[in-house]
């Protein structure tokens, strides 16, 4: 069996490819899965959710408290022993 958990996104390095997420723009909650975790000199660290809709959120900056995206949760799966 696994079990979920529900972290707060705190570090720049925290999501991984993969990932599901909650992503809150102060006013409704979507879900998402990191489709792509872009790192360049120039823009820092990028999550890119939806390719075709071209939908990103910027990690440096919704850390810094200055981005339209409010609050990011990861939903992480891990297994448990019994």
């Amino acid at each position: 069996m696994k079990e979920m958990t529900i972290e707060p996104l705190r570090r720049i390095d925290q999501i991984q490819q993969g990932d599901l997420l909650l992503i809150s723009d102060g006013r409704e909650v979507v879900h998402a899965k990191a489709m792509l975790v872009k790192v360049t000199a120039h823009d820092g660290v990028e999550v890119i959710y939806n390719r075709r809709k071209n939908l990103y959120f910027n990690v440096g900056m919704y850390l810094a408290g200055e981005y339209w995206v409010k609050d990011v949760r990861i939903v992480r799966l891990a297994a448990t022993t019994t």
